[in-house]
């Protein structure tokens, strides 16, 4: 089988938090941000079904550091979230995004996405709809009422996997009992 480099065939598509305000789904109060996201913003809508979702480039003014989470992804890190919400519960992680501030700056400082390694969730390919939840270190809700972290952006990058490799080592993998 060829080897198989995930940069040559992807998609990236950004997003703006002060367009999530658009969505009646987006609730502010709670750290819930949602977008539509039309078909066209895909370039490659013949690739597999399946695709790696990652967030490669991001910014947050104003806010301090958070975790970025989604209930995308069939191989997220699965969370309970504060309560027993349905809405906050199985959140897969994306990444964290850490509030940088520059000495004798003044007002300036910018809150970057902070990847060691990128976190890539396996999710179906080209989604039309994608819904953020943001917390903070506590795991307290980012309130964006307020304005401040309007200015923010994300940016996703989604891998498409080819068929063979996911009918190579999904489908058709024999499972040994640990013991």
């Amino acid at each position: 089988m060829k080897s198989y480099e995930p940069n040559i065939v992807c998609d990236y598509v950004t997003v703006f938090i002060k367009d999530a305000e658009n969505n009646p789904e987006t609730d502010y109060d709670s750290g819930r941000c949602c977008w539509n996201i039309p078909y066209n913003a895909y370039y490659f809508k013949d690739r597999g079904s399946v695709c790696l979702m990652s967030i490669v480039d991001g910014n947050m003014p104003k806010l301090s550091e958070m975790v970025v989470m989604t209930q995308k992804g069939f191989n997220g890190t699965t969370a309970l979230v504060n309560d027993m919400d349905n809405d906050t519960r199985d959140l897969a992680l994306l990444g964290t995004f850490i509030h940088n501030e520059f000495e004798n700056s003044g007002d300036h400082y910018e809150t970057e996405y902070l990847a060691p390694q990128k976190i890539k969730l396996l999710t179906p390919a080209r989604p039309s709809f994608i819904k953020l939840y943001f917390f903070n270190i506590n795991k307290d809700s980012i309130d964006f009422t307020d304005g401040v972290g309007a200015g923010g952006h994300i940016t996703f990058k989604f891998e498409y996997v080819p068929p063979e490799i996911l009918e190579n080592n999904i489908v058709k993998q024999e499972y040994l009992p640990a013991f």
